[in-house]
């Protein structure tokens, strides 16, 4: 159970430090564009969302091997 909330945490804060680096929180000082960032955060965003789905579809394929604990 610990580690299926491990996995999705740390899946979510991808998600948040992606949309930080969209918003602008996250930022590099002194640079003229900052549009790179922005594009970086596009991408976490995109990369979490895709890693919550591969996790929830294998968990959701394999049911009986992850209750076992058998990875």
């Amino acid at each position: 159970m610990f580690s299926k909330i491990l996995n999705y945490g740390i899946r979510i804060l991808i998600i948040v430090i992606g949309i930080l680096m969209l918003s602008g929180v996250i930022f590099i000082p002194n640079s003229p564009n900052n549009a790179m960032i922005k594009v970086f955060g596009v991408i976490f965003i995109i990369f979490g969302l895709l890693r919550i789905y591969m996790y929830y579809s294998s968990s959701r394929r394999y049911p009986k091997e992850n209750k076992d604990g058998n990875e």
